[in-house]
């Protein structure tokens, strides 16, 4: 199924078997599905920047079934322009909304609100107007409704905070304390859990500021001082993580960044990085470091993975994964037939896998061997292709910085034709050139084209001659 999902909108829900990997159902939404949250019965509440689910009409928020069936009476809606919900979260017969938007159907709701889950129906319940109005990931504990923000900082003095499930007021007694975070901006970036609050990335403690990870107690919101994960001047893995997910002794992550394993894992006990479990992701195109896993689960002592890759730990894998939870093997077993898709959200109900992709509708291309600002008079580059076809070189003179920081295309014109390279099948190719031209500043023009002769997005790299 996954294999011919062909319709004009690029974004696309798939529903996997989580013990096969079988594609059991697909359902469109004309923009992305960023949050997703089970609805007890094998089903999913939905939220993103779609308008239309399967061509009807629904705005930022779904309920869809087990099958994919987008569930006809459920239809409440997040309004504005160009607004998207970000974070779900579910406590009793309640839904909490977290997003961009200033209203809930139709109502005032700045940023977060709540739903009945059987109708729909808008409740009155909302933030106290003490509370820090940023709420970029949400968690639900209890009777309280733990958020974080990228901001900071609450009436609590965190940029983690908690609000009174029931009547919205901030709960001054959980007082994490996670304030500043020095190399990435303020704030929390990630919530994750399995029970219990787990803080990801952004973490200020006592009065030596570190970006690290904590543990939260979702009862009295202090962190639990066990976790000491190691941070030097060169490395902090936690700094990196894109995406995590928590098990029973671990805490699985997807590291973007200079690390030699793209999936790691740290000690539950102590946050100490664990040596005997990892895992590589890689690309034919990803020659820069380009693939990523944007998503983790962990469940049935699996870990599963999706983003923007072809291959984990090599072996074949085009953006959906699982890893044994013990050593890391590449599950055999588990194999969803897959074209080249992009995932972005994993979401697990009952005996089922939600997954949020995106269908790559171009030929990749990626190149290296040309570094800004050192002086070249040989190419040595080595070009990928994402499938069969064929990539145009050409030498070019006039380049705006500015402009080509924003897009990657110089704006002089292409003087000459170096070199057609040819891909019979994915893969990679070195090419080597001696330029023979005056001493000036120039620019190489790449043009990759599909097997179909369709051009695709060219893409210009400024170089100096000395």
């Amino acid at each position: 199924m996954l294999r011919h999902l062909t319709a004009n909108q690029a974004n696309f829900g798939v529903i996997l078997d989580a013990k096969t990997g079988r594609a059991v159902a697909a359902f469109r939404a004309n923009n992305p599905i960023r949050a997703a949250i089970p609805d007890g019965e094998g089903g999913w509440y939905i939220g993103g920047g779609f308008i239309h689910v399967n061509g009807v009409l629904r705005k930022r928020l779904a309920h869809i079934d087990a099958n994919g069936r987008l569930d006809p009476g459920w239809k409440p809606e997040a309004n504005g322009n160009g607004v998207s919900v970000t974070s779900l979260a579910r406590s009793g017969s309640r839904l909490y909304v977290a997003g961009d938007f200033a209203k809930l159907q139709h109502e005032p709701r700045f940023q977060l609100g709540a739903l009945d889950l059987a109708s729909g129906r808008l409740e009155k319940w909302r933030p106290s107007r003490s509370a820090w109005y940023s709420y970029d990931a949400l968690f639900a504990a209890g009777r309280r409704l733990v958020t974080g923000s990228t901001a900071c900082c609450s009436e609590a003095g965190s940029a983690a905070s908690a609000l009174d499930a029931r009547s919205g007021a901030v709960d001054t007694t959980w007082k994490p304390h996670v304030g500043p975070a020095k190399l990435y901006g303020n704030g929390v970036y990630m919530l994750a859990s399995d029970g219990r609050a787990v803080l990801i990335r952004g973490l200020s403690v006592g009065p030596r500021e570190r970006v690290a990870v904590g543990e939260l107690d979702d009862e009295s919101g202090q962190l639990a001082r066990r976790w000491t994960p190691r941070v030097t001047r060169t490395q902090c893995l936690w700094c990196e993580l894109m995406a995590a997910a928590v098990g029973k002794n671990r805490v699985f992550g997807a590291v973007n960044g200079p690390s030699r394993y793209s999936i790691v894992a740290f000690s539950r006990a102590t946050g100490a990085i664990d040596q005997s479990w990892h895992a590589y992701i890689s690309a034919v195109t990803g020659l820069y470091g380009g693939t990523s896993a944007n998503a983790i689960l962990v469940a049935d002592r699996r870990v599963y993975l999706t983003g923007d890759f072809d291959r984990i730990n090599g072996v074949r894998r085009n953006g959906l994964a699982a890893l044994d939870q013990t050593t890391a093997r590449v599950l055999p077993s588990w194999q969803p037939r897959a074209a080249w898709v992009y995932g972005s959200l994993l979401a697990r109900s009952r005996n089922r896998l939600l997954v949020a992709i995106g269908l790559a509708r171009q030929l990749r291309f990626d190149f290296k061997g040309l570094k800004t600002y050192l002086p070249v008079r040989r190419l040595r580059l080595t070009l990928a292709l994402s499938g069969p076809g064929r990539v145009r070189i050409g030498l070019g003179r006039g380049c705006d910085m500015q402009q080509w920081l924003s897009s990657l295309r110089c704006s002089g014109h292409v003087l000459r034709r170096l070199a057609v390279v040819r891909f019979d099948r994915a893969g990679r190719k070195r090419y080597v050139r001696r330029l023979g031209v005056p001493s000036g500043r120039y620019f190489i023009h790449f043009v990759p084209e599909s097997s179909k002769g369709v051009p695709q997005t060219p893409q210009d790299f400024p170089i100096k001659v000395p």
